[in-house]
């Protein structure tokens, strides 16, 4: 959760979002209205329902869940899901260095955030531009993506 001008914002793509659009010199986000503010909200909406929901999903019932209450029988599915989504992000990154306007944007850190998860759980086997895309992610100074 994040506090902003006394106010609690508690989803991170709205307090990345947010924090972007509050400092626009830093250029790290499209103007709205703009076609590239769409891309934006086209991936972060993509990621979080297509690939986050699967991978979350798979989380509560390995760890979060008490063992009675887990169901384990969908975990391939979510898996196979998460796969599934991550193939039209790596179709994108084949062709694109970045997400939108071809230029690091908080897009990136959302999206990359996720899908570095996925990578963590070794579902990136057939995505290669994705991997290249946070490996290069990870070079940058500052970057918090976990490696191993």
């Amino acid at each position: 959760m994040a506090v902003i001008d006394g106010r609690n914002l508690f989803e991170s793509a709205a307090i990345c979002t947010h924090i972007a659009d509050r400092v626009p010199d830093a250029d790290l986000i499209a103007k709205s209205g703009t076609f590239a503010r769409a891309e934006h909200d086209q991936w972060v909406s993509f990621c979080l329902t297509e690939m986050e929901a699967w991978l979350s999903n798979s989380f509560v019932n390995t760890y979060v869940l008490p063992e009675d209450e887990r169901i384990s029988a969908g975990l391939a599915q979510n898996a196979k899901m998460f796969k599934r989504a991550a193939s039209v992000l790596d179709a994108h990154l084949a062709e694109h260095d970045y997400l939108v306007d071809d230029r690091f944007t908080v897009t990136d850190i959302i999206v990359a955030w996720c899908s570095n998860w996925g990578r963590r759980q070794d579902l990136l086997d057939e995505c290669p531009a994705l991997v290249r895309y946070l490996e290069r992610l990870m070079t940058r100074p500052h970057c918090s993506l976990l490696r191993d």
